[in-house]
């Protein structure tokens, strides 16, 4: 049975899962249904996040979540699924992610870029294990997935000098890393600076040496994550 998204999207979810929800052996989720600590859990993010099941079901979302789902501007929610309807290979990507998540030998976060119908910039969606062992359930979190999305064109702005400090990298290896949140490709970068794509590959390697992450991915989340505690949301 289909349910498209609505206004009324974020009290249906909230109010436990969907009687129309069909989940089966993989989805199990242990009772109570509803718990106020994930309400709290997700409002308490300042950027769009949900909680889903191995298969993307939404459990639960925070009223960023729903507000940039019900724009439908890259992504969606169909049948209680979270789905990238308008681009069917960055659909198969997601739900292959989601689903081998817990079979990978680590579980370290994973991010995803997202299409957007009307804007240049992508959505950086990022699948991890909620931050705590327990969210006051009588089972652990095993088997549920965060989901945060950010767009990049709502970013708290942080200077580069910041960046440079906090992450102890160049100032142009910091404007590189910014410049990666925007989702601009490592070719759109050395175009816009002047300089050969190997320079700015150099640049990224340097950065992942400095800071020990592990790739291009992991630069946009901590990036990210640096924007949102130290930007400007004036």
């Amino acid at each position: 049975m289909r349910r498209d998204v609505t206004d009324s999207f974020l009290d249906h979810v909230r109010n436990g899962l969907d009687a129309m929800l069909p989940f089966g052996l993989a989805d199990t989720v242990a009772p109570p249904l509803q718990s106020t600590f994930v309400v709290r859990l997700l409002d308490a993010l300042p950027y769009p996040a949900a909680l889903l099941t191995p298969r993307c079901q939404v459990i639960d979302g925070n009223q960023s979540f729903v507000s940039i789902v019900s724009r439908g501007d890259g992504i969606a929610v169909v049948g209680g699924r979270l789905c990238v309807p308008s681009t069917p290979e960055e659909q198969d990507v997601l739900s292959k992610r989601a689903a081998g998540f817990f079979r990978r030998r680590s579980r370290t976060p994973v991010t995803l870029r997202v299409s957007r119908l009307d804007q240049p910039a992508p959505y950086f969606a990022t699948l991890s294990e909620p931050p705590a062992q327990r969210i006051g359930w009588d089972s652990p979190t095993t088997g549920l997935l965060l989901l945060t999305i950010v767009d990049p064109d709502a970013l708290p702005a942080v200077s580069p000098r910041t960046v440079s400090d906090l992450l102890q990298i160049t100032g142009s290896e910091a404007e590189v890393a910014l410049a990666l949140c925007t989702g601009r490709s490592v070719e759109e970068i050395a175009e816009e600076r002047g300089v050969e794509r190997r320079t700015v590959y150099n640049q990224v390697s340097s950065i992942l040496s400095k800071t020990g992450l592990r790739n291009q991915a992991a630069i946009v989340r901590q990036v990210t994550t640096l924007c949102w505690h130290f930007g400007s949301r004036a």
